[in-house]
């Protein structure tokens, strides 16, 4: 399937989420082409945004800047000058936003504030039910989410007491596929988990960007518990609650258990 033809935003979120690199234009494309779509995101789908999809998302459509404006301001200099010099009006808007709007401060204040901190920071066994409470309630949930805020929160709290439970380094299972299974990096399997197989379906495998032309595999691995990025761990399960996905850090360590041939029907 083309990447331009996913229609479904909760969808098209989901693949982005994956692999923000390669989509992060088409992103920027839908909230250019409908801003209303934007509000339906959830918050931490912008970080992800390349820069330049930034500048082009604020030169289209200058009345978003009263929310991406802390995107605005981390870009580099020249990417700024660029913006400027086609909407000059942009530093009135900023100007007059920064006065009238106090609630837009959620947006420069995410990564400083203390709870997201906690959650960046500490050992995860360190983490409560309440720790997950409050970071949920603070970054929110998204709007195409068919889970109720109640669903969400009982899925992350459980989901952190599954990680806690587990025993040092836990097992996670991961699919890749390819005409050769020789050609895969077992160097560099990616970052996306999830904690059993059962939890694999046809859903799934289309939002990772499964071939489903080529052999696929299932990979068993084994990882320290302190290479789980946390927080990208929260934020995704609270928007694909029914995946039970574990994000790990970039190039974290892992050790490979199994790989086994692996059938759309789930059968190894």
């Amino acid at each position: 399937m083309s990447k331009d033809n996913y229609d479904n935003l909760n969808e098209f979120l989901h693949i982005f989420d994956k692999n923000p690199q390669k989509y992060s234009k088409t992103l920027a494309n839908k909230i250019i082409e409908n801003p209303i779509s934007f509000f339906n995101m959830p918050i931490y789908m912008f970080d992800k945004l390349l820069d330049v999809d930034i500048a082009r998302i604020i030169i289209e459509r200058p009345t978003l800047v009263k929310w991406l404006k802390k995107y605005l301001y981390k870009l580099s200099d020249d990417i700024k000058k660029t913006i400027l010099d086609k909407q000059p009006e942009l530093n009135t808007i900023l100007e007059f936003y920064k006065k009238k709007l106090k609630y837009i401060k959620v947006f420069e204040d995410f990564h400083n504030n203390t709870i997201v901190d906690k959650i960046k920071n500490s050992d995860i066994n360190d983490i409560t039910d309440k720790d997950v409470e409050m970071f949920l309630e603070y970054v929110g949930t998204s709007g195409d989410s068919i889970f109720e805020y109640d669903e969400i929160l009982e899925h992350l709290i459980k989901h952190v007491h599954y990680i806690q439970k587990q025993p040092n380094p836990i097992t996670l299972y991961r699919i890749l596929s390819s005409e050769n299974i020789d050609e895969i990096d077992t160097s560099d399997l990616g970052d996306h988990y999830t904690i059993d197989p059962m939890y694999i379906d046809d859903h799934f495998l289309e939002d990772i960007g499964i071939d489903y032309d080529s052999p696929m595999f299932l990979y068993e691995i084994e990882t320290d518990k302190s290479n789980i990025d946390l927080e990208s761990t929260l934020l995704t399960n609270s928007v694909w609650v029914v995946e039970n996905e574990i994000t790990l850090f970039p190039e974290s360590e892992v050790k490979i258990i199994s790989i086994k041939p692996y059938y759309e029907d789930g059968e190894l």
